[in-house]
């Protein structure tokens, strides 16, 4: 009887999960080209929705002649490279370049094309560090993928979280790097996971219990995951990395390791000194986009003369 029930419980799961992700795929495909932004939250379409120009896979071509002293253009990253090479070259005033939505990295390749025309340049995938990038976080996912942001507005982080480790990702995600992190997480006592698909929602309250959460790189070094985590409240475990390292400056709660096996001597009493330790100096403003709203009419003023 009790492996019948289990077979049951594994048979409602996988219907579950297909039906969960047959939804996914229908609503994307009826929204295709609506691209809503999800403020006051951080997603690539939010920043898009700033933009006085967009270049990404909605728009065949671009007008550089169009853009202004001070304009905002908006791109999308897998066409970042594209546009320096082809379009950046034609336009003739300062503007606010912004990359996202995408897992093309930013590179030194790049920097060439940082020349006077771009006053800022906010980008998701930072690898480097230069005067004019301001790395932006990947933030949680774009509306139009079918997510529900309600919850984010209803749920209140909670407050006595269990001071332990959550864990859940795909390995299949960047197996390079997550694959031997997964290794070194199932034999930490203080880890926890689980091995079944479990729906959103479920798994939101779950990921509120928790005090941190690893996050490995997935298919870019920021994870939707680790901003959903810094919403609730529940402390994302990264490695060091420059945009890592960047929105850790803006004083959000990141801890930014080295190596998985710094964690290997941590108890729940040390775990729960950390966890209060960072609470009590974390800023969360960096999660809402009136924080980079104002930052970046701060810039369009500063082009513009107008201080």
């Amino acid at each position: 009887m009790k492996s019948l029930r289990h077979k049951f419980n594994i048979l409602v799961l996988s219907l579950e999960k297909q039906i969960f992700r047959g939804l996914r795929v229908l609503y994307r495909s009826t929204h295709r080209k609506k691209r809503p932004s999800s403020y006051p939250f951080l997603t690539g379409d939010s920043f898009r929705e700033l933009a006085d120009h967009i270049y990404d896979e909605t728009t065949p071509s671009f007008n550089s002649d169009a853009v202004n002293s001070g304009d905002i253009v908006f791109v999308g990253s897998p066409f970042l490279r594209i546009f320096l090479q082809t379009y950046h070259q034609k336009i003739n005033t300062k503007y606010i370049l912004i990359e996202h939505n995408g897992d093309d990295q930013v590179t030194e390749d790049i920097l060439p094309y940082l020349d006077d025309k771009i006053y800022r340049f906010y980008a998701q995938c930072a690898l480097v560090t230069h005067e004019k990038i301001t790395p932006i976080p990947i933030g949680v996912e774009n509306l139009h993928h079918g997510n529900n942001f309600l919850w984010l507005l209803k749920k209140v982080p909670k407050k006595n979280k269990v001071p332990r480790i959550f864990y859940h990702f795909s390995n299949q995600t960047n197996p390079k790097e997550r694959i031997p992190a997964a290794l070194f997480f199932k034999t930490h006592q203080l880890m926890d996971t689980i091995t079944s698909f479990i729906p959103y929602r479920p798994y939101k309250n779950l990921l509120n219990s928790y005090a941190f959460v690893a996050s490995p790189a997935g298919n870019t070094l920021g994870s939707h995951r680790t901003w959903e985590a810094l919403y609730l409240h529940t402390v994302p475990i990264v490695k060091r990395t420059p945009d890592a390292e960047a929105c850790a400056s803006y004083g959000l709660p990141l801890w930014i390791l080295d190596d998985w096996l710094e964690l290997e001597d941590y108890t729940e009493e040390k775990l729960q000194e950390k966890y209060l330790e960072m609470m009590n100096t974390a800023k969360f403003d960096a999660l809402f986009m009136d924080y980079w709203i104002t930052k970046i009419n701060e810039d369009q003023r500063i082009i513009r003369g107008e201080q």
